[in-house]
């Protein structure tokens, strides 16, 4: 315990170091959270106890002329080690025409357990992240893309940065909380961010539960985000969701689970008319596999 202890303490300082210059992470708007806490925190790594590992793509389409759609991927692996210690990997690709931005994360996360029922878990994450703009083929302006914008007279843009993410998930029977920083350090004014999740498990019956939760984040315009679901759960073999989002969408969701494997879609619909003039509805795939 004591050698654990000490190896976190030693290597937290030591991504410190090197994160002086970190800078703040694009937030993926993860609608299917439920299935993929680990994406919000890195102190959910190893929540399963098992080796899992998950591919999650999401498809926003727009309606502003010559605007570009927006796509972003996700991989993670997690994998538990010993005496309550997981760790996991992150990979993330966001994508908007020109735009480009690739993260790759690896994380830690460290359970303590007061008792059978309460359990804190904390984690942290460090990695890479790299922004590029290329305009070696041209781009199309629209009334949102400022010409005067100096990046744009450029032939192309790339900036690295390492980062540094740290959290926690605080669990009470049916109840757990958590609380993450994607980017604790601040630099050239970006944000640091935060991201709070809440959920509560309520057993119906041998069967059937339910799980209403809220998910906020901070926007990269250091906005917040609101996403309330309900989440229903057959035999941990159906899932069903519906909720909604502050930024004008309906969410629902539906997967199922064979094994060690699981399949989910979500789709949100902006109800909106403003918002929805603008962007379609987010499509919205997950796969899952149990080791």
């Amino acid at each position: 315990m004591k050698n654990i202890f000490k190896f976190n303490v030693a290597l937290v300082i030591g991504v410190l170091i090197f994160t002086i210059t970190a800078n703040a992470q694009y937030q993926l708007n993860n609608r299917m959270v439920h299935q993929n806490k680990f994406g919000i925190n890195p102190a959910y790594a190893g929540e399963y106890g098992k080796t899992r590992i998950a591919l999650i793509g999401s498809y926003t389409p727009t309606k502003i002329e010559n605007a570009n759609n927006y796509l972003w991927q996700q991989a993670t692996l997690e994998t538990p080690l010993k005496d309550n210690l997981s760790t996991g990997t992150t990979f993330s690709n966001i994508s908007q025409g020109n735009f480009s931005q690739m993260q790759i994360k690896q994380a830690f996360a460290y359970k303590v357990k007061f008792s059978e029922k309460q359990n804190l878990s904390v984690g942290f994450s460090f990695g890479l992240n790299r922004e590029s703009l290329n305009y070696k083929n041209g781009f199309n302006p629209n009334e949102y893309v400022d010409l005067s914008d100096p990046y744009l007279n450029k032939d192309n843009y790339a900036e690295n940065n390492l980062g540094l993410e740290i959290g926690a998930v605080y669990r009470y029977d049916n109840f757990e909380i958590s609380l993450s920083m994607p980017a604790v350090v601040q630099q050239n004014g970006n944000y640091r961010g935060v991201t709070a999740y809440t959920a509560y498990k309520i057993v119906l019956n041998d069967e059937w539960d339910i799980s209403p939760s809220v998910l906020m984040l901070q926007t990269e315009k250091e906005q917040y985000e609101f996403t309330s679901t309900v989440g229903a759960n057959y035999l941990d073999k159906l899932w069903l969701q519906v909720g909604y989002t502050d930024v004008s969408q309906f969410v629902m969701g539906a997967g199922f689970k064979i094994k060690g494997l699981g399949l989910f879609y979500n789709v949100s619909v902006p109800f909106d008319s403003k918002y929805g003039g603008m962007v379609g509805s987010t499509n919205q795939f997950g796969m899952f596999f149990n080791l």
